[in-house]
């Protein structure tokens, strides 16, 4: 397992079984997308938005005012979750800056 004493240590099982889950959640979304292809056909409605983050900076946008203000709650979500977790990861290498 992981250990913060030696970072280089990763258990390669809990390697392989990470990538492994990630690269079936790709695949699971990629056939996803391409079934609702298939099924989508017909005349609907479709607003977009997004959130990009440089730094910690967020930069927001939508196709319309209700989706602009979800995604600015995504990226206040977001913003916090990466600060959360830049300090839960650094706090345990301080002793070696």
């Amino acid at each position: 397992m992981f250990s913060f004493e030696d970072p280089a240590m990763i258990d390669p099982q809990l390697l392989f079984l990470v990538i492994s889950i990630g690269l079936l959640l790709v695949f699971i979304g990629i056939i996803l997308l391409f079934i609702g292809s298939i099924k989508g056909s017909g005349e609907k409605s479709v607003s977009t938005g997004g959130v990009l983050i440089i730094g910690p900076i967020p930069i927001i946008f939508g196709s319309n005012q209700k989706i602009a203000l979800a995604m600015l709650v995504l990226a206040v979500i977001l913003t916090v979750l990466l600060f959360i977790l830049y300090l839960g990861f650094l706090t345990p290498f301080k002793r070696w800056f």
